[in-house]
This record gives structure tokens, C-alpha cells and sequence, in this order.
């Protein structure tokens, strides 16, 4: 993992993370379910206690940072050429806001995907890979939600680790220019 500029990259070049599901072929919320009752099931029959923080991202296709982005292409290993195409798809946008026939003065876009094409879930899916290498434990993705999962026979020591990793996702967030959804988390 690099820490380059406080963004975190993933440099084993895989562009989705083992355990994302959703927008992919064959792993879906039921496949994400799985994974969790599976786990949780392994780990009871095992004896221990287990322990999970349930996190949601506010507007998470929207604050795709262009500029964090680019780093994390590079990362990965695309060449300069195919990392200008990607900034040159995302540039250039603009948005204004429509109320009653008034409009708003408008603005240039610096963040977020297209949504309903594949190539913004792409996106979206290579800005979040990263967040695998700074969780120590079991992590499970589905679209912007994440699942942090603790096992062990304390439960105090449980809440200590869980307490640990939201501690390093919340700097990892900080860095990315992502936020929880405080209401869903």
C-alpha cells in the first residue's frame, strides 16, 4: 500500500476487490449475504462472538474526486495516454439547477462518475478498491456499502479492534474526500 499524497493505493493491481459485490456478474446482495452469514455462521460454530461496523457512503458516485481518481489509475498501471482519456471523459462537465423555469449559474463538475453506465461503476469500484488494504479484518463491499467484521472469543477486545479499523477507514475517507452517511451507518 502507498500513501502518496494521503491517498491510499492498492498497488496489487486488481481493479475490483475480492469481496465487492454488486456490479458485478454473479455477485449481487444475495452473494454479499452469503459471505456474511457464512462468516458469522463459521465463526459461532467456532465458538466466538462476532462483531460488525455497517458502514453507508453519503453521495458516493458523486464525490468521485477526478483528481484522486487519476492517481489511482496510475496506480494500477495505466498507461499516461489511457489515464488522460479517463480525465478527458470525466472533464469538461457542468451542471446548473433548474427551480420553476429560474436557472442557476453554471458550474464546472471536479467529482463524481456518470451514473447508469458501466464505465462510472468502473470508477467507482477502482476509488473504493483501496479500502481493502487498510482494513486488517474481514471486509465486504456491496456498491457504497461496507460490512467490517471482528470475530474472537472477547467481546471487549472485539469492540477494541472494531474501534481500530473505524478509526483508520475514517482516514482513509478523510483522504479520499468521502463521507459516511451518518443516518444509514
Amino acid at each position: 500500500m502507498l500513501k502518496w499524497k494521503n491517498i491510499y493505493v492498492n498497488l496489487n493491481k486488481d481493479l475490483v476487490y475480492k469481496y465487492q459485490s454488486g456490479f458485478r456478474r454473479q455477485f449481487s446482495t444475495e452473494s454479499c449475504l452469503l459471505h456474511l452469514t457464512d462468516y458469522i455462521r463459521f465463526e459461532m460454530d467456532k465458538g466466538n462472538f462476532v462483531g460488525m461496523i455497517l458502514l453507508v457512503l453519503q453521495k458516493a458516485f458523486d464525490l468521485v474526486d477526478h483528481s484522486i481518481l487519476s492517481i489511482k489509475l496510475q496506480a494500477l498501471g495505466l498507461n499516461e495516454l489511457s489515464v488522460r482519456w479517463f480525465s478527458y471523459y470525466l472533464s469538461d462537465r457542468h451542471q446548473l439547477v433548474d427551480i420553476s423555469g429560474t436557472f442557476s449559474t453554471q458550474c464546472n463538475i471536479t467529482c463524481g462518475v456518470p451514473q447508469g453506465f458501466n464505465l462510472g461503476t468502473l470508477l467507482f469500484l477502482i476509488k473504493v478498491i483501496d479500502m481493502s488494504a487498510v482494513v486488517k479484518n474481514k471486509l465486504l463491499l456491496y456498491a457504497d456499502d461496507s460490512v467490517i467484521l471482528v470475530s474472537g472469543k472477547r467481546k471487549d477486545i472485539i469492540e477494541s479492534v472494531l474501534g481500530t479499523e473505524m478509526e483508520i477507514v475514517s482516514e482513509w475517507l478523510i483522504c479520499n474526500k468521502l463521507f459516511i452517511h451518518l443516518d444509514k451507518t
